[in-house]
């Protein structure tokens, strides 16, 4: 059994991580794997595109991908792709000699969808975001025209029944009505969202969590942990860590500010020191009422980035939509108790009150009130430590997830014509 994955980036952000990870993991289950991407590739993945022409055409992609969207002047900020760019990658796929074909994170140019249609065995999509069935957008927000046809995009600032996001949603549509993939959500939330979607109106959606190295992310002794990152050893500290750190607005920095200012004008604040990481400093509006902030920067390794949840005494993740996010899966990996809004993937891995805290979207207010709860009790955090690491132990390791992924390869390689499992 081979599988060839692609996805976008090797390297950066959530899926790239779920990505590799996954196929890392393959191989312990008896599953040949191959992950094939655009560019940044991480030492364990290739390139799609191959040479020197190649690797500088897997740069200009996502420019080229993005020209379309410069046709609205009103469009806003947030990432709108389409997914026009002409690619290659099936050629390159039938000299992978795969036997399924698993789609990741593949917007930015990396694939022109329509080149699958030539495919004929197995395809899986695994959703790490909604734009496999939005007319463009990742991040949604409040926007559902995804249940029917999109058009008049408030992401565009469309006033177009007809606009760019209708065109990409009806190819996305056609594309799924032929190719026919197996659709996997990692979270119960966006697996409600896809089945709702019109593009996968006709698919089987199926929820496979995502998993964590649990050997990686494990609990450290925090005084160690602190001391080593160069961190006070007295005092609780709150984490707050993103890709960019505060540069996304979904990620919630501000709420994430927000809280901690709650707490310092009650006065259970004072002695919470904030941390953060994922950017080489902190934005330049972080309110004064936030007190001092400890920076730890970007971190690309990952045992540094489990020694920075371990240093924590909670993470928060205030994120305004969110899938199955890695940051909470590795925090409660470590021990490590995370707080969050009740919101997308996050009841899927945070219990209230048992292995973290979850506050009523997008308070501020009441996200700094069970921060409090949670941090108040000295015997009660220890119990949550222990319960974040069994809920990862139990539900969320990297072996349980490829167990997963194997039974659903099997059963799509049984269903193909003159075929049995392997």
């Amino acid at each position: 059994m081979r599988v060839v994955h692609i996805n976008t980036f090797g390297e950066g952000g959530g899926a790239a991580v779920a990505a590799r990870r996954l196929h890392q993991t393959l191989p312990s289950v008896g599953v040949e794997s191959t992950l094939l991407v655009q560019s940044r590739a991480h030492h364990s993945a290739s390139v799609l595109d191959r040479g020197l022409v190649g690797r500088a055409w897997g740069l200009l992609r996502p420019r080229i991908d993005s020209l379309p969207n410069k046709l609205y002047s009103r469009r806003s900020p947030r990432l709108f792709s389409s997914g026009w760019v002409p690619s290659g990658s099936v050629s390159r796929l039938r000299d992978a000699s795969a036997d399924i074909l698993q789609l990741h994170w593949v917007a930015l140019g990396a694939l022109r969808l329509e080149s699958l249609l030539s495919w004929r065995k197995p395809v899986i999509w695994t959703l790490h975001d909604s734009w496999a069935f939005t007319g463009g957008c990742h991040v949604p927000g409040d926007c559902v025209r995804y249940r029917g046809l999109c058009g008049t995009c408030p992401a565009l600032g469309s006033e177009s029944r007809w606009d760019l996001a209708y065109v990409n949603q009806r190819r996305k549509r056609r594309v799924s009505a032929l190719l026919r993939p197996a659709v996997v959500a990692p979270s119960r939330w966006l697996a409600e969202c896809a089945r709702a979607a019109e593009v996968f109106r006709m698919q089987t959606v199926r929820v496979i969590p995502n998993g964590v190295d649990e050997v990686l992310f494990r609990p450290i002794e925090k005084s160690w942990a602190r001391d080593i990152l160069g961190l006070p050893r007295d005092g609780i500290q709150a984490l707050f860590i993103a890709a960019g750190g505060g540069s996304d607005p979904n990620k919630g920095f501000d709420l994430f500010c927000e809280a901690i200012a709650v707490m310092g004008a009650r006065g259970a604040g004072s002695n919470v020191l904030p941390v953060f990481a994922g950017a080489p400093k902190l934005p330049a509006d972080v309110p004064a009422e936030c007190g001092s902030f400890m920076v730890l920067g970007s971190i690309s390794d990952e045992r540094v980035l489990g020694l920075a949840y371990s240093a924590a005494d909670i993470t928060v993740v205030p994120s305004r939509q969110e899938n199955l996010a890695n940051t909470v899966l590795e925090s409660l990996a470590c021990g490590t108790p995370v707080a969050a809004f009740d919101i997308g993937g996050m009841p899927d891995m945070v219990e209230d009150g048992i292995n973290g805290v979850l506050a009523k979207p997008y308070s501020a207010e009441h996200l700094a009130s069970r921060m409090e709860w949670c941090l108040s009790d000295g015997e009660r955090l220890k119990r949550m430590r222990d319960a974040a690491r069994r809920t990862i132990l139990d539900e969320f390791t990297l072996m349980r997830q490829a167990r997963r992924y194997r039974e659903l390869y099997e059963e799509l390689a049984a269903d193909q014509p003159g075929r049995g499992s392997t």
